[in-house]
């Protein structure tokens, strides 16, 4: 009988293990299920940080200066990355590295900075930017500083009859 009782309490232990195996794969399960859970919210989080930092300012930069801002977005996307970099905004070559002027100098996040850039005879995309983007909003009425006073209209002699 011994055996007998000790093959009963092999059998109350084995399952009882099997009941805490079943757990901890329900539980297992549950967390799993909670890390994809996760790990959608947290990519969704990403590209709403992505849009507010970088996707905002870049239409904003181009409604700015093109006369197409999603043809410009485009262009502009397929030669450069446009990023964030600790708050301010950069434009990189595609391998990461800072895109800089003739003189060795990093393009700055502004509109006359980045137009004069891409629209430089030198650039092999100039003609297409030179195409899609602003050219100078002066429209020359305004600039003068000179005031004439009033026209004064000069009449002529008024002869009828033959001179």
């Amino acid at each position: 009988m011994p055996e007998e009782n000790e093959i009963d309490l092999l059998r109350r232990t084995n399952s009882e293990l099997v009941a805490k195996n079943a757990k901890r794969k329900q539980r297992i399960a549950e967390l799993e299920q909670e890390v994809a859970n996760l790990t959608a919210k947290n990519a969704e989080s990403t590209k709403r940080i992505h849009d507010l930092e970088v996707i905002v300012p870049l239409k904003q930069m181009a409604e700015s200066i093109s006369v197409v801002p999603d043809l410009f977005i485009e262009q502009l996307q397929r030669l450069y990355k446009v990023q964030s970099i600790d708050g301010t905004m950069a434009l990189q070559t595609n391998d990461g590295k800072a895109v800089t002027t003739k003189e060795g100098k990093p393009v700055t996040w502004d509109a006359i900075a980045i137009k004069t850039f891409l629209t430089d005879i030198d650039h092999p995309q100039s003609k297409i930017f030179s195409a899609i983007l602003f050219g100078s909003r002066a429209s020359g009425a305004g600039g003068s500083t000179h005031h004439q006073g009033p026209r004064v209209q000069q009449t002529s002699p008024v002869h009828f009859g033959l001179k």
